[in-house]
């Protein structure tokens, strides 16, 4: 090729390799996020003046099966959304794209996500012009709006990272619909104006939250992290971690059914219930630790007017508030719960295998 004159063309023929880098061991692809590294390499059959520009080492990562594969961290929404294909005009499939296109669709369509942070509302990298969060609910801009049945499935909590930017809270879950989110973390979500819920607004038919972690979000309302008002909510083997609200439910304001099963809630801050408060519904919480939650009002821990949380196999520990450390009015006991304090706080239920008093090293 370096002997051709200026504008003059050739055919050349070549010879692509691509091998796995496994070095001298067989390599057994397990589970999503299993990662291998590849190299891709091209020659010719002629001396080649600039041999080290012909070869590329690169790491796959193996993600879960589904509908739509995200390709890009960019933010960008679907070109034709409900023709089948998750794809800006930019020919790659964003998160933003394939809710969009998950949406457009009947029935239940999956997402799934690698490694890496999923900025949503991201800042302008160039001279464009800046699309601002706006309050609609077609997952245009701003928060995520869920209008139908979608799964999305990233590889963990630490690894799958969803940031609302603090422009708009995460997720909304709307009425007709479910969210199915499993191995996720939801970080940054802050909703528009004075709204509630800051990773995620659940008021649709059911949403699932498995193996996720609500770490770091805010709400100038109620529920720094989860705003439940309508149908079902399970939150499974998951964290809700060092978020705040202005209102009731530094971690959670519920007010349907919701049940908590293995969830650690912790670090949470709100005027009245730190880590959940239970206004409407019943919230069963069942090996849950809550545990370093904090009001500036009342129920460090949690906030109930009595029946509106049960709690079985539960920990309350240090937690903090001027009224209630642990909670504010009263909660139901289903049993076998370890409690530390029990100031201004009654518990109703079954309560003689309550351990009260004590605490636990966790």
């Amino acid at each position: 090729i370096g002997t051709l004159a200026p504008g003059q063309e050739a055919a050349v023929a070549l010879r692509a390799e691509i091998t796995t880098v496994a070095a001298a061991r067989s390599l057994t692809i397990t589970a999503a996020g299993d990662t291998f590294g590849a190299e891709a390499s091209v020659s010719q059959s002629g001396p080649d003046p600039i041999a080290e520009n012909n070869s590329l080492r690169y790491e796959i990562t193996i993600v879960r099966a589904a509908d739509f594969i995200v390709d890009s961290y960019d933010d960008d929404g679907d070109a034709a959304p409900g023709d089948g294909r998750c794809r800006t005009v930019a020919e790659v499939c964003t998160l933003r794209a394939a809710v969009q296109e998950a949406n457009a669709l009947a029935g239940t369509q999956s997402i799934a996500l690698a490694y890496g942070v999923y900025l949503l509302n991201p800042p302008p990298t160039g001279p464009t012009t800046t699309v601002e969060p706006q309050p609609e609910d077609q997952a245009f801009t701003g928060d995520l709006d869920i209008l139908d049945d979608v799964m999305i499935f990233g590889l963990s909590a630490d690894n799958s990272i969803i940031h609302g930017n603090g422009e708009d809270r995460v997720f909304e879950l709307h009425p007709g619909a479910s969210l199915w989110l499993e191995d996720l973390m939801l970080t940054g979500g802050r909703p528009l104006f004075f709204g509630e819920g800051g990773a995620l607004y659940s008021h649709g038919n059911e949403a699932t939250l498995v193996r996720t972690s609500i770490m770091g979000n805010a709400s100038p309302g109620g529920g720094g992290g989860i705003l439940h008002t309508a149908g079902s909510l399970l939150l499974e083997a998951s964290t809700v971690m060092g978020n705040t609200a202005a209102g009731a439910g530094g971690g959670i304001h519920n007010a349907a059914a919701m049940e908590l099963r293995n969830v650690t809630l912790s670090g949470n801050r709100a005027q009245t219930g730190g880590a959940l408060a239970g206004s409407q519904g019943v919230a069963r919480l069942e090996n849950v630790t809550i545990t370093d939650n904090a009001a500036s009002d009342a129920g460090g821990g949690i906030s109930s007017p009595g029946d509106n949380v049960v709690a079985v196999n539960t920990i309350f520990q240090n937690n903090d508030a001027p009224i209630g450390p642990t909670c504010s009015n009263a909660f139901r006991s289903a049993g076998y719960n370890l409690i530390d304090e029990l100031a201004d706080c009654s518990v109703l239920g079954e309560t003689g295998t309550n351990i009260v008093g004590a605490g636990v090293d966790l």
